[in-house]
């Protein structure tokens, strides 16, 4: 399990709308296990170690805001399904290796050997 095999999926996903149609109505157990099916595994605490680093970046960086409830990002998660708006509204902001190099910065304890495959 990674964050690795999170911006993998992710960058599949933002390739295949198909696939997002599929795995929008998907809880989070749903989702890891389709997503294991599909050869990316990766844990709870993977996908919030490259969401909110892109979450962080996007509203910092690239729109200039103050990382608070007045974003304009917020609003773009309401009146779609989570899945839809990680992949449409956030990671199709960036690339697979500008997720990656966010997430290094951002979360380096995420990307180590020693927290791949834990779940704590």
């Amino acid at each position: 399990m990674s964050t690795e095999a999170v911006i993998r999926f992710f960058a599949a996903a933002c390739d295949d709308p198909p696939l997002v149609g599929r795995f929008n109505t998907y809880a989070l157990p749903e989702l890891l296990f389709h997503a294991g099916n599909l050869g990316y595994h990766f844990s709870p605490r993977d996908l919030a170690s490259v969401v909110g680093p892109l979450e962080y970046t996007l509203v910092t960086e690239r729109f200039g805001e103050t990382f608070d409830g007045s974003s304009r990002l917020w609003p773009q998660m309401w009146g779609v399904y989570h899945f839809e708006y990680v992949i449409d509204r956030l990671a199709r902001n960036f690339t697979a290796e500008e997720m990656r190099s966010i997430v290094a910065r951002l979360a380096p304890q995420a990307a180590t050997p020693e927290t791949r495959g834990s779940s704590r």
